[in-house]
Parts: structure tokens; sequence; C-alpha cells
């Protein structure tokens, strides 16, 4: 869904940060040219995703932010790689001194 998808980049974005309020569904029909009942199920998808809650009386605030996306963005499978190699190297780290201690 567009409006989920935009909201919830605004949210990873810290456009929206945690304990902000979103905009009203009227708003967010207008925003988007949409009737308030598709903001109202966007808001309802980003909740269900633990993403926002609703204060009954209040508003919806967000409550989270959503995990990267390893598959989305490239850097962060760089980052993935990275961290992978210099696992290797630790356990590769362990084994030798594993080995020096087992000699004593």
């Amino acid at each position: 869904m567009r409006i989920a998808d935009e909201l919830r980049e605004d949210i990873a974005a810290g456009r929206i940060a945690i304990g902000d309020a979103l905009p009203s569904y009227t708003t967010i029909a207008r925003a988007h040219d949409v009737s308030v009942s598709t903001a109202q199920k966007a808001v309802m998808t980003l909740q269900a995703e633990g993403l926002v809650g609703a204060v009954h009386g209040s508003g919806v605030y967000v409550t989270a932010v959503p995990a990267p996306d390893l598959d989305a963005h490239g850097h962060d499978e760089d980052r993935l790689a990275s961290m992978e190699a210099r696992l290797e190297r630790i356990e590769h780290m362990l084994e030798t001194l594993t080995a020096l201690i087992d000699r004593e």
C-alpha cells in the first residue's frame, strides 16, 4: 500500500520520530487524494506491524522504527558481508588462542 510505504519511510528516515503523532486520517487522505477509510487502512497496516499505536481520543503515535531491509539496499548487504568477514577472523583468532592455551 503506497500510503503505508510512504509513512513507513518517513518513520525509518526519522522525519516522524518515535513518540510523534501521525497526521490525522483526514490530513493523510487529503495529502494523498484518497478517502479517509483508505488512510485509516494504511495506518492500521503500520499498527499491525507494531510501528504505531493509537491512544483513544488523542491520536496515533509512532512506537517503533522499522528494521532495515537487508535485501532492499546494497549497502546493507555490504555491511552484512563485512560483519561476516570480521566474525570469521574472530573465530580464527579464538581457534589460535585455544590451541596456544592447550599447549601450555
